[in-house]
């Protein structure tokens, strides 16, 4: 270039320099380098242009055709979204190809790029593009006639001979500026992707050419002369100056024109973002600006960019980690990003060292000691501002590229732990507690934290904590590189300033490097084992607050909280041994400075002998602050990376477990005479490595006809529920095959045009899984709505007065695991599910059970028998054969795991295994003759021939729904979504964080003489710290004065004194401020576990458990281990900042007037930042509590959704759910990036300022003091920063303890205890139960569930409660145990009012049944007995009366080491799992049946023998002999108890005391079941309900024989 050829020319004539420069290559050489730069990316584009021509689709499409939709350079990423958005321009794709993937038998986590319906897309306009163009070409054509001009040689005025210039050197410029020009138009008509690496490409360019040109023009000025006039020599940088300022105003290569963005929201600002806007992160300056004048919502929030979102980034993993571990694809996948932040890391980090020797130059120009002039030092000021703005955004892009990477990093993980969820084998094996087999007394407590079982709470710890570890681990990581760098160049600068003395520094440095090292170590070990009792800890507390309602029956909430405390404890332990660690950590944290200078200073002075001046005093001591942050980092990042290794590894054992094996046993050739939906000489197993005395399904051999109903029967615990769990491919195949077609992705399913169904499975479980959502929702399943066929599957589900009675209708939201609902009205709706759904083959696991005779009749009738079952396949379990049967086509029962029997139901009726019921043997003789017999229904219908028509209603647009239709349709008055609490949503706080909050958490820290030594040490501290650097610049004045007072022994000696004084302080404030922190945990802790578990039965029916395991795990965790933390670095700071104030200012008073500026700036970039950055935190809390939920509700219901086939659209909803909590989360670290920033380089003026206050006090100012301002000023910046972060990041992590606090203000239960009515001893003593003029609401704006209820009930009563679902019987069981409090009237228990008793004298009087069985994970024994108040036998005794164990069983006594084996003579005969009290049980009791979970709840309840027994649908999924058998025991072994049984079946109820019907939370008759039936037909509720049953003459008869007994009795 004309620089560097005039260089060598001056070079050639001046005798100032020794050697010629030959920087006159330097164009060829930046050519060269830009070429390779490019070269990659210009033969991908052949490759590219090579492979569309041979597409003959791609081929004629031209860019032009497709708008460039924000593609970037990943492939698979760029991929996914071209065929995404292809599919969308060019929608003549035929759906039938889709039928191709029939043959895929596997679910394919990653096929989730299905065209979007929520999706848009958004123009972007490119600003000014054409004008930057212009400018651009026009300047690139003066600066190639420019170096021409100079090539040539043309004398400028006659000032400039010609000389004679070989070709490298003029040359060089003119050809690079013509590089220049062409690549700068290229990159207009290139391809997106190579259009940006063309823009960086300039960039680079420009930089480097404006450095050169800017040291060349220094040169000249430096020489004092120039064959040049100045402002010839000027053009080159001006020019240069202007192609670098539009380069930097331009979006980096071609900006999309179009961008694909969820409706109602706006791009992310940064995918069309200029160069300049992404360096200084001002893409965020509107949302900002938002935030300063408005709260911010959710839908301001811009949408994530494409490459952010988690379903691109799990796509474009895919191919990365199918042939390497998981480990090495995730580094592979993000190492182009890795490489970039490595970059910008050590680019900052060598930038970061200009102000230190720029500082140590202006100091020796104080000082006099070097030959630098004015001009030299003004220059000197000069860079130090310009690197400390090149410093700051390098550090800055540095960190955002690693933000991006945790944030991509974070979706992406949680987005695999979820895919694998879906695929993960469901298994009933029993699960062991979290660490019970874990020695956790073990050193290696790595393998402790990755070899615990994995529970349902360490898989949510893996989402929720384990995935942000290791994505934070991931963004942090730019902290090791730049340490790294810093390391190198400040130990080169230390041998340069302080020469062989400072290897005594590095000796003190290696010292403590091995004890950060050791620190590191020991900080991960004490943090795996805080993972280890978290996970224990989140298992109980997922368990406990799923079980609340049993929990709260039997008033257990006192014992079960001494539990949870027994774990926190442990917690708590470890933690505060972590914390007393982290004190005594500071010596080799904050000594390391003061070691390192100790050291080198005194073999400076001591050893070498020499002179210790201001300038190598404070700039050494600069340097070994700065070695101490990234000495620190790493020390913390090699602890974070133990840690987050720690995590990997869980998670790798999560990701290698066994996937479910459904798809490979249900595929595979069919032979032709193979059972279409059957099994063939097949075995099953639930875990294929568990021992030989686990159920089994043995040598089934079944052939389901299609198209036709088939009644699976058998005892509880036979393997009804495993029988069609087998049939989905849910267990595992030991042998033979099993057959069932639609086991691909409902993605896959065509609709047969005539049948309009598709062969696919609808299941309905046993246990009803209800999504929190709304009615409808959870009928349709993400089904379109067809207006007709939902109508009649209303009908078919008996729904339609439910419908009425809830007030928003089918809009009802139903609130987690439908906790709104009662048992019936959610097995309907899950039965309305498989109804609506097109599938042609039906699974309904005794779908019966939970509802009353008359709606179990009408949905036989008009639901499994009625049209929309015309041509579908039904396998229906269940216990009520009189219903079932009567119109089944086939019949399979069941024993101990073997078919005992299958065929038609007479010849069932004929070998016996059917007992002859007179009801069934009359419906199956009319059957048989051909007779139909008629039905009726209690409640209006819409008749059998409108639901026939629409079975057969083809699918069309014209039948999805329209508003007008759902008025005349549904009954609801309300098309809004009501609650009757204000709202299902989460409360969110808005504004700035209450007073009270702070006051919460400083109360909860300590008292007044707490913060008083806190203070204190604080301020004492600092004081030591100053009183370090006062020392230093005395002792390098007294060394640079002529008199020496002290000799440097003297100064080392009192250093080091000040040094250890100022270490112990610092212990001492630490261990005070964690002392605080963890007090305040363990208060926190035990008020929120204490409201919670005390709260209303109200609060969990509309609190979702995620929302609460949100507050106990991600809130609890900040409350832990960052708010103590961050508040003791946020005063430090701030008193930092006060002392550095102090003291600048009294040595340089217009300090002050530069301090009132900046502390303005940072007022508004305060304001500025915080409003915004404190709603986004609130509004990522909030959003992150859907994610646990959901997944939680995919645990739960997993195999529904795999049945139906609906993976992708569940693994599409959870990324939504995570893109959603994403948006917030990298807009706050966006803005956090926006505001370091601008406070670091509002620091750089700060340092520039000072430095040039301190250049026009030469010679007023002593060079020490100079240095000793100089050193605090350039700290200052840190320390600013660090206080508005912190400020932010302490308000941000106070959101945890208002969300606590929030919690802490829920309404509480009565009192366990009031003293003054406490019940006498024995209470009660009879059981007689009076309910006089009972009201009950379940809250205030919603009608009364109970309404003047009035019964009463003598002492050994058993009393039956009916009615139809929903009609008050559990509310008015509830009301018992005081679950609802009466609005009028009471309720009284042997004459004591309960209403004026406490909740605990009256629950552990009482026993109930509640209708959902609830078991802990655990032993058999632990959920019998959790506290060990009873004996074996007294244990074994309850079992015998539910009929779990029998003698035999008994005898086998409490032991887990039992020696009976199954005989292989005896497969078919199963073990019984109830044998030994240690028999363990998994989560929820998941390796039992329903039947058998009811019968250990009921078990559980009669142990304590109590005078006051309710069962609510207790033995609803049992089979009707177990159930007859348990009424006997009722009555003769607890004869004198009060029972009152809410009961659907009528036989188990008809030979009651009394018969409580209940209608519409009213009674609507009382009396003995004989008398109710002697009123007849019309006059009886009762009456009407046994008639609906099909065995009203049995029951009529039952109740006679009931009646003579009693009244024998009586006489």
């Amino acid at each position: 270039m004309f620089l560097s050829r005039r260089t060598v020319s001056l070079a050639l004539e001046t005798p100032q320099y020794s050697q010629p420069f030959i920087l006159g290559i330097e164009p060829v050489l930046v050519l060269l380098a830009s070429i390779c730069f490019l070269a990659p990316a210009l033969y991908a584009l052949y490759l590219r242009h090579r492979l569309t021509a041979t597409g003959a689709f791609f081929s004629r499409l031209r860019a032009d055709d497709v708008p460039d939709m924000c593609f970037n350079g990943d492939s698979a990423t760029e991929a996914a979204s071209a065929s995404n958005q292809l599919y969308r321009l060019f929608t003549t794709v035929d759906d039938r190809d889709r039928t191709s993937a029939d043959a895929e038998m596997t679910f394919d986590t990653t096929s989730i790029l299905d065209v979007r319906d929520d999706v848009e897309l958004v123009f972007v306009p490119n600003r000014g593009a054409a004008v930057r163009s212009f400018f651009e070409r026009t300047l690139a054509v003066l600066l190639i006639g420019y170096y021409l001009f100079s090539a040539v040689g043309v004398n400028v005025a006659g000032k400039i001979p010609q000389v004679p210039y070989t070709a490298q050197y003029g040359w060089g410029s003119v050809i690079l500026s013509i590089y220049i020009f062409a690549i700068s138009w290229f990159r207009v008509a290139s391809s997106r992707s190579l259009a940006s690496k063309v823009s960086i490409n300039l960039v680079l360019i420009y930089i480097i050419q404006i450095s050169l040109s800017f040291f060349h023009t220094h040169q000249f000025l430096q020489l004092g002369g120039s064959l040049l006039p100045l402002p010839l020599i000027l053009v080159e940088p001006c020019l240069l100056a202007g192609l670098f300022a539009l380069a930097m105003m331009s979006p980096i290569g071609n900006p999309p024109a179009y961008l694909e963005v969820t409706k109602g929201l706006t791009p992310w600002p940064e995918t069309t973002a200029s160069l300049y806007s992404k360096m200084t992160n001002s893409w965020v300056n509107k949302l900002l600006a938002l935030g300063s004048t408005r709260t911010l919502a959710l839908a301001d929030i811009w949408d994530l960019s494409e490459d952010l979102r988690s379903s691109y980034t799990l796509a474009g993993f895919k191919e990365f980690k199918e042939n390497a571990s998981f480990s090495v694809a995730l580094f592979k996948y993000f190492s182009y990003d890795f490489v970039f932040g490595i970059f910008w890391s050590m680019a900052g980090a060598f930038l970061s060292f200009v102000p230190t020797i720029m500082v140590k130059y202006v100091l020796d120009y104080l000082g006099d000691n070097g030959p630098h002039s004015t001009y030299t030092a003004v220059l000197y000021v000069l860079i130090l501002f310009v690197a400390t703005m090149a410093y700051s955004m390098c550090a800055s892009m540095s960190v955002w590229v690693f933000r991006r990477v945790g944030i991509r990093l974070r979706g992406l993980l949680i987005s695999e732990i979820y895919a694998k969820a879906l695929t993960r084998k469901y298994s009933s094996t029993v699960e062991l507690q979290a660490g019970d087999d874990t020695n956790d007394s073990t050193d290696d407590a790595a393998q402790s934290a990755t070899t615990s079982p994995l529970t349902r709470g360490t898989i949510i710890n893996l989402m929720s904590v384990d995935a942000s570890t290791i994505s934070d681990t991931c963004a942090d990581l730019h902290r090791f590189f730049n340490g790294f760098t810093m390391i190198f160049v400040a130990l080169t600068l230390l041998y340069r300033n302080m020469g062989p003395s400072s290897l005594a520094g590095v000796l003190g440095m290696a010292v403590v490097v091995r004890a950060n090292y050791y620190v590191s170590k020991m900080f991960a070990h004490y943090n795996t084992q805080i993972l280890i009792q978290g996970d224990k800890l989140a298992m109980r507390i997922n368990e406990v607050f799923q079980s609340i309602k049993v929990i709260k029956y039997f008033a257990w909430e006192d014992r079960f909280q001494q539990v949870l405390m027994n774990i926190r404890n442990n917690q708590m332990k470890e933690l505060r041994a972590l914390y007393v660690f982290w004190a005594c950590a500071v010596f080799p944290w904050f000594g390391f400075a003061t070691f390192c200078a100790f050291m080198t200073f005194g073999c400076y002075t001591l050893i070498a002998k020499q002179e210790l001046t201001a300038a190598k005093a404070f700039s050494s001591v600069a340097l070994f602050n700065m070695l101490r942050n990234p000495l620190d980092a790493m020390a913390g990042m090699v602890a974070q990376i133990i840690s987050a290794k720690v995590s990997l590894t869980r998670l790798h054992r999560f990701m290698n477990e066994k996937s479910t094996l459904k798809y490979e046993q249900l595929s595979g050739r069919r032979e032709e005479d193979a059972p279409y939906i059957g099994f063939e000489d097949a075995s099953f197993v639930w875990d294929s490595h568990a021992h030989g005395d686990t159920f089994r399904l043995w040598n089934l051999n079944v052939n389901f006809p299609v198209g036709k109903l088939t009644v699976i029967i058998g005892p509880t615990g036979a393997g009804k529920t495993s029988l069609l769990m087998a049939l989905l491919g849910e267990m595992v195949n030991l042998r033979g095959r099993v057959y069932l077609p639609g086991s691909t992705g409902a993605d896959a399913f065509v609709v047969d045009p005539v049948t309009r169904l598709s062969e696919s499975i609808a299941y309905c479980s046993q246990q009803a899984w209800i999504l929190d959502g709304t009615i409808q929702e959870n009928i349709l399943f993400g089904a379109e709505l067809e207006v007709m066929r939902y109508d009649a599957c209303l009908d078919a589900s008996a729904l339609r007065r439910d419908l009425q009675i809830l007030s928003a209708g089918d809009q009802t939201k139903v609130g987690e695991k439908g906790i709104a609902l009662s048992g019936g009205q959610k097995q309907r709706i899950s039965l309305a599910r498989a109804l609506y759904s097109r599938a042609r083959h039906v699974l309904l696991d005794d779908c019966l059970s939970a509802v009353d005779s008359s709606s179990a009749l009408a949905i036989y009738d008009k639901g499994i028998r009625g049209p929309l079952m015309d041509g579908r396949t039904c396998i229906l379990v269940s216990h009520n054969t009189a219903l079932t049967l009567s119109s089944a086509d086939y019949l399979v029962a069941l024993k101990n795991g073997a078919v005992e029997f299958q065929g038609t139901p007479m010849e069932a009726l004929a070998s016996g295994i059917v007992t002859s019921e007179a009801a069934l043997m009359r419906a199956l003789s009319a059957r048989a003759s051909g007779i139909n017999t008629p039905v009726e229904f209690g409640f209006q219908s819409h008749g059998v021939d409108a639901l026939t028509e629409v079975a057969k209603q083809p699918v069309t647009d014209e039948g999805k729904i329209e508003q007008h239709d759902v008025d005349e349709i549904l009954p609801s008055a309300e098309q809004q979504v009501v609650d009757a609490d204000g709202g299902w949503d989460e409360f969110q706080e808005t504004g700035q964080v209450k007073w009270d909050v702070y006051k919460l958490y400083l109360q909860s820290m300590g008292g007044f003489l707490f913060w008083a030594i806190a203070i204190f040490l604080m301020m004492f501290q600092q004081f030591g710290y100053v009183a370090q650097s006062v020392w230093i610049e005395r002792w390098s004045t007294d060394s640079s004065s002529s008199e020496k007072t002290h000799g440097p022994l003297y100064y080392l000696i009192i250093y080091g004194i000040i040094s250890l004084v100022y270490l112990l302080s610092s212990c001492v404030r630490e261990w005070t401020m964690f002392y605080g922190g963890l007090q305040a945990s363990k208060v926190l802790y035990e008020q929120l576990l204490q409201r919670v578990l005390y709260a209303t039965p109200r609060f969990f029916d509309i609190t979702p458990l995620g929302r609460i395991m949100n507050r106990f795990s991600k809130d609890i965790e900040s409350i832990d281990r960052q708010i103590a933390v961050e508040f003791l670095f946020l005063v430090h700071s701030a008193l930092m900042i006060v002392v550095i104030v102090i003291l600048v200012s009294s040595v340089v008073p217009q300090f002050l007037v530069v301090g009132a500026v900046v502390a303005a700036v940072f007022h508004y970039i305060n304001i500025y930042y915080v409003n915004s950055s404190r709603e986004l935190k609130r509004l990522q809390s909030v959003t992150r509590s859907p994610i646990y939920q959901h997944f939680g509700e995919t645990l739960d219901g997993i195999c529904t959704i795999r049945a139906f086939g609906h993976e992708r659209r569940f693994l599409r909803t959870g990324m939504f759910k995570i893109d959603t909590n994403n948006r917030p989360y990298g807009a706050m670290w966006a803005c956090s990036r926006w505001m370091s920033l601008r406070i670091e380089m509002v620091g750089g003026f700060i340092a520039t300022a000072t430095s040039a206050c301190l250049l026009l006090s030469r010679g007023k100012i002593e060079a020490g003091l100079a240095g000793l301002c100089l050193t605090y000023a350039i700290t200052f910046t840190d320390n600013m920063r660090l206080l508005i972060l912190l400020r932010a990041s302490n308000e941000m992590n106070m959101n945890a303890v208002e969300r606590v606090h929030e919690y802490l203000q829920i309404e509480q239960e009565a009192p366990a205890v009031i003293e003054g009515f406490r019940t006498p001893s024995g209470w009660p003593a009879h059981g007689e139960i009076e309910v006089h003029d009972l009201a009950l609401r379940y809250a205030k704006n919603i009608p009364r569930a109970i309404d003047a209820v009035s019964f009463h009930v003598k002492a050994g009563w058993k009393v039956g409660i009916v009615g139809r679902t929903g009609a008050g019987k559990s509310t008015i069981a509830s009301a018992l145990f005081r679950f609802l409090e009466a609005e009028q009237g009471y309720i009284k228990i042997d004459g004591v009012n309960i209403s004026k008793i406490g909740l605990r004298d009256l629950r552990q009087a009482l026993a109930i049944i509640p209708q959902d069985p609830t078991l802990f994970s655990g032993s058999l024994r632990s959920n019998l007995d959790p506290f060990g108040k009873y004996t074996d036998e007294e244990i074994f005794g309850v079992l015998r009366y539910v009929h779990l164990v029998n003698d035999e069983s008994e005898n086998c006594g409490a032991s887990s080491n039992s020696s009976s084996t199954i005989e292989r003579s005896k497969m078919a005969q199963a073990v019984n799992v109830f044998k030994s009290l240690d028999s363990m049980l998994s989560e929820s009791g998941g390796n039992i049946s329903q039947g058998q979970r009811q019968l250990v709840c009921l078990a559980r309840s009669l142990l304590s023998r109590p005078r006051v027994i309710v069962l609510d649908e207790a033995t609803a999924s049992i089979d009707y002999e177990t159930d007859m058998k348990i009424q006997d025991a009722l009555r003769a072994e607890f004869k004198s108890s009060t029972v009152l049984t809410i009961a659907h079946r009528l036989r188990s109820i008809i030979d009651y005391d009394m018969i409580l019907v209940l209608d519409a939370g009213k009674v609507a008759e009382y009396d003995t079941p004989h008398a109710l039936l002697q009123r007849g037909a019309g006059s009886s509720m009762f009456w009407d309900m046994c008639a609906s049953t099909g065995e009203l003459d049995v029951l009529v008869e039952l109740a006679r024989e009931a009646a003579e007994r009693r009244s024998g009795s009586a006489k």
